[in-house]
């Protein structure tokens, strides 16, 4: 039986950003314990905005599809703005989301998600409520119950 597949996408575009650090973070560990895990940082994709026509052409489309596609289980590391996930996760999602036109299936039905935040206040953690809910009612993802929330006073510089 091959390792299970959980690639961790880091979903910020802050050149200086700390949830990329715990992607990182969060891929070596996995790996350590035997999945196979590799960084699918999303500010090397150039994925458009999410419009239900032109985004399905993108070769950062078809490339982020197929990783989903093939993943057991899913890790996204964000970092939280304004007590929410940042826009680009939220992208991430409609897009390689939509099922449709053109015999288009979602990547995410039914795989397990793990959620890592960084965040610059430590009360923002039900920021990824929403969210989770939306995984679990539109795609039937099983959500971890234990997200990995670290505010700058508890992570710092790391």
């Amino acid at each position: 039986m091959s390792a299970l597949n959980l690639p961790v996408f880091s979903c910020s575009l802050d050149p200086a950003s700390r949830s990329r650090d715990l992607a990182f973070m969060s891929s070596e560990l996995l790996r350590r314990h035997g999945y196979r895990s590799e960084v699918v940082d999303l500010a090397e994709y150039e994925l458009p905005a999410f419009d239900n026509a032109q985004v399905f052409e993108s070769t950062s489309f078809t490339a982020l599809h197929e990783i989903l596609s093939g993943a057991d289980g899913v890790v996204l590391a964000f970092p939280i703005y304004n007590w929410a996930p940042a826009a680009t996760v939220k992208s991430l999602i409609e897009a390689t989301g939509a099922t449709g036109q053109d015999g288009r299936r979602s990547a995410w039905f039914d795989k397990v998600v793990t959620f890592v935040c960084a965040a610059g206040l430590p009360h923002s953690y039900m920021a990824t409520a929403a969210m989770g809910q939306s995984l679990m009612l539109d795609f039937k993802c099983m959500i971890n119950p234990y997200t990995a929330y670290g505010s700058a006073a508890l992570i710092g510089d790391i």
